[in-house]
């Protein structure tokens, strides 16, 4: 792998994030929330050639109940991407995204 994998894992991981959020606010319960956050980053991911199963979704919620309006939700993913560097060999970094989306106010 070179800088241009961390460069497509980051787009990709941004993108995956960004819409899982939206899925998780949109949904009407916490399972169906996951479902589709697993089903969006799958979907996001693939669309740049990484397997859905190398990455790792962290759901927050700034309420205990994550569906209460005006509530919270961050969705985080990362994935480990090995680079080989010139002199320095191969290194293996955490790549990372998170986006934040609130539940409407008004559900």
């Amino acid at each position: 792998s070179s800088l241009w994998s961390v460069a497509v894992t980051q787009l990709a991981l941004h993108n995956s994030t960004h819409g899982a959020s939206r899925a998780y606010v949109l949904s009407e319960t916490v399972p169906i929330a996951k479902a589709r956050v697993a089903a969006v980053t799958s979907a996001a991911m693939s669309r740049y050639g990484i397997p859905g199963t190398t990455v790792r979704t962290v759901i927050r919620c700034s309420t205990s109940n994550c569906l209460v309006p005006g509530a919270y939700v961050t969705v985080t993913s990362s994935r480990m991407v090995t680079v080989r560097l010139p002199v320095i060999g191969a290194r293996t970094v955490t790549v990372s995204a998170s986006d934040t989306a609130v539940v409407d106010v008004s559900r």
